[in-house]
């Protein structure tokens, strides 16, 4: 019975699509498939995956969509998807041979009490070069807490992690489009499910990080990208604003808003007119001198180097 889909959103990656490959091949458990979802690549994907077709020994399964932006193929994915879970291996990363193995132990490992509650298993990420896990260690006592105690402990644990979702909660939760940019912050979606459900947390690695792709989303200085920062900040304000104490996104959104905003060709009078309550349109207009310096003196994407 196979139990997990990775899914891999791709775009032009043919040049680190065989990391996710031939991590795959390794696993030592085998009852996965593999989503390729291509976010209407120009460079050789298709017939890379085809090959992979052909050479797996585990289902794999490619959709080619119109470029609309890594997150639109998420929520594509999500429609597809028909195992329990779901675990998202971006293309120039790469899975431990053990990391699904790791992942399902994991899952059996959530107390029977809480299996209603928690929405995801999440390991750590070792690091390509040095082969250490990428951040602070969770304390040992994390499974123990509940609520926003877990959730306070979750974001002050830095670094990079991996998780592990169930289908049916995180298939709820899509990420949202917006006219401007596709390019969002994963933060986005996972804000609104942490409120509900809880995580599993672990110091087990599941996986290796790569931060050596030129074309990382993630390094991306673009207008769009900062829209993706702009709109996440807005949502912390007006919807998660209770989480001021615990998550330090919230503090920074304050000045993210207007900082991103800008950036990504907002004025101010946009940005005053789209938070919520008169109480936060204070909190924001206060921080903008914040902002306006942090973008002259300390931003280095500025605007000359926007496209």
């Amino acid at each position: 019975m196979i139990n997990i889909t990775v899914v891999t959103p791709t775009y032009n990656r043919a040049h680190t699509l065989n990391r996710v490959f031939d991590s795959l091949m390794q696993q030592t458990y085998r009852d996965f498939k593999w989503l390729v979802v291509d976010d209407g690549s120009t460079d050789d994907t298709a017939e890379l995956v085809k090959e992979y077709k052909e050479k797996a020994w585990f289902p794999v399964d490619y959709v080619l969509k119109e470029h609309a932006g890594k997150y639109e193929a998420v929520n594509l994915s999500y429609k597809l998807v028909d195992t329990k879970y779901i675990i998202n291996c971006d293309s120039d990363d790469a899975m431990l041979p053990n990391g699904l193995e790791t992942i399902m132990k994991l899952w059996s490992k959530v107390p029977e009490d809480r299996l209603n509650q928690v929405w995801c298993v999440t390991g750590r990420c070792l690091d390509s070069v040095t082969g250490k896990i990428v951040g602070d260690l969770f304390p040992e006592n994390i499974n123990g807490l509940r609520g926003k105690d877990k959730l306070k402990v979750i974001f002050q644990t830095k670094g990079e992690k991996h998780s592990c979702r169930l289908t049916n909660i995180v298939s709820q939760f899509p990420y949202p489009s917006f006219p401007d940019t596709g390019k969002l912050v994963p933060n986005h979606t996972w804000i609104q499910i942490n409120a509900i459900y809880e995580q599993y947390c672990s110091n087990d690695p599941i996986s290796i990080y790569y931060q050596d792709s030129l074309d990382s989303l993630a390094k991306s200085p673009s207008k769009e990208r900062k829209l993706g920062y702009y709109y996440y900040a807005l949502l912390c304000i007006n919807d998660y604003f209770d989480q001021f104490f615990i998550n330090p996104d919230i503090r920074y959104s304050l000045i993210n808003i207007s900082r991103c905003g800008w950036r990504g060709g907002k004025t101010t009078k946009e940005i005053l007119d789209a938070v919520i309550k008169p109480s936060k349109k204070i909190l924001v207009a206060f921080c903008m001198p914040i902002s306006a310096i942090y973008n002259v003196f300390f931003d280095k994407h500025k605007k000359g180097s926007i496209h």
